[in-house]
């Protein structure tokens, strides 16, 4: 295979799999006999991919844990993907006082008994609420489920709100469960969240689950809850990649199943991604590789009009296809379609016009759209000249912005149904006044025995 990376990773980035986790907030103080505290929050939890520019330093922030004292725990942070720090729980001073919960992904506990708003129920959920009668806490929201609601009668504070699970690092794992309510009397407290929440004052724990629980409110006579656990930013990419952590973080780098996963859990400083591909990008292959000036192009027999006007008329690669260096035909027949594929080089940045004149449709399009396997309408063609309809010849234009030596796929297709048929495809630019010539600007794909590669390059 002469080429081997897709056209989109060169023009917008590679392809980043996130997951971003705040820290775990600390369980609330027992400020005095019998009186207990709220559960710690989970920290903030957030997932998905972004296409990050190749070389760019990208921030990254890994959020501590809610210390003692009733903290809540730190942001994380990945390039524009921000996860809040779980809310702090809060303490009894009273019997008319509850303890409450710090809130999954809330920048604040709540306050006796008062659960903590959702936030962003993408991050995580509220806390849950105290109890004045039994004085039993409630527990922190994790970032799968509300914290749980103290036991009335009982002694016993809420279980911690669940975690949620993700396969990033290649094996199912649950993050950010909240912590439980305290309990009364020194009794223990509900059970930590799915995801290590702490119980009873102690610290969330990876345990056999890992990442940024909230710590357990505490039953016991003005002692501090548990403390909150560190947060964690992972990262999954193509192996062919390479990413460096830069100073300030502390993390490592694992590679499984064609990608690697990176794992940064503390610091704050700068990642970059550099390619390594095993062959050359497509951008330097087309610059670099013999190539033929023009576009490719085939004819298709019979009624095209209810599947040419989407761009996807008969199937790629194609067969038996020609070298076109300029586009002008007519007098054909009728039930017909053309279609004709390459590469367009702008030699310059600025706006680009094409043009069609056709009887009956024709459209183009320019950009990673024009490769696509499927995927292209009306409207985001370049130049819509009447796609699925019927017209005598009609000149349409379309325009785009380009930058200059950049290699873009474009495609360019015609219908016929019956009566007079003909297309013809011309194109200007900054510099350049509109002209049919592909000769210059225009490559087509083919193999470096010299044959007509018939598809776009392989991505």
């Amino acid at each position: 295979m002469i080429l081997g990376f897709q056209y989109s990773s060169v023009q917008k980035g590679i392809p980043v799999e996130y997951l971003v986790i705040a820290g775990g907030g600390a369980g609330g103080q027992a400020l005095s006999n019998a009186y207990n505290g709220g559960g710690g929050g989970a920290g903030g939890f957030r997932t998905g991919t972004m296409l990050t520019a190749l070389a760019t330093a990208t921030p990254v922030s890994v959020g501590g844990a809610g210390a003692t004292n009733a903290t809540n725990g730190g942001n994380s942070i990945f390039s524009t993907i921000t996860s809040t720090g779980g809310g702090r729980g809060f303490g009894q001073a009273s019997a008319a006082q509850n303890g409450g919960s710090g809130g999954g992904g809330s920048s604040a506990g709540s306050s006796f008994g008062i659960s903590s708003p959702v936030t962003d129920p993408v991050q995580g959920f509220r806390g849950g609420t105290g109890n004045n009668t039994g004085q039993p806490g409630g527990a922190g929201g994790g970032a799968g489920a509300v914290g749980g609601d103290a036991i009335p009668g009982s002694n016993t504070g809420g279980a911690g709100g669940a975690g949620r699970a993700s396969s990033i690092t290649g094996t199912s794992v649950t993050y950010a469960g909240g912590g439980s309510g305290g309990g009364q009397f020194t009794q223990a407290g509900g059970s930590g969240g799915g995801g290590a929440g702490g119980i009873n004052g102690n610290p969330g724990s990876p345990g056999t689950f890992y990442g940024s629980a909230g710590g357990g409110g505490n039953g016991i006579n003005s002692t501090v809850g548990g403390v909150g656990f560190q947060g964690v930013v992972i990262l999954k990419y193509p192996d062919t990649h390479t990413m460096t952590i830069g100073a300030g973080l502390t993390g490592s780098t694992a590679a499984s199943g064609g990608f690697k996963v990176t794992t940064i859990t503390a610091g704050t400083g700068n990642i970059t991604l550099a390619v390594n591909p095993p062959e050359p990008p497509l951008q330097t292959a087309l610059n670099t590789y013999p190539g033929r000036a023009g576009l490719i192009g085939q004819y298709f027999n019979g009624d095209w009009r209810s599947t040419i006007s989407t761009g996807n008329i008969g199937t790629l690669p194609l067969s038996a296809p020609t070298t076109y260096t300029s586009i002008s035909y007519g007098t054909r027949g009728d039930f017909y379609g053309f279609i004709a594929i390459g590469y367009f080089k702008p030699p310059t940045t600025g706006t680009y016009t094409f043009y069609t004149s056709s009887d009956d449709g024709s459209g183009v399009w320019v950009g990673d759209i024009a490769a696509a396997s499927s995927g292209r309408t009306t409207a985001n063609a370049t130049l819509n000249n009447a796609l699925g309809a019927g017209q005598g010849d009609t000149k349409r234009s379309g325009t785009i912005s380009l930058t200059g030596g950049i290699w873009y796929p474009i495609r360019i297709v015609h219908e016929e149904g019956g009566g007079g048929d003909n297309l013809t495809f011309s194109w200007a630019g900054p510099g350049i006044a509109e002209t049919t010539s592909l000769s210059t600007y225009f490559k087509a794909p083919m193999d470096l025995s010299g044959s007509n590669l018939n598809t776009y390059y392989p991505s």
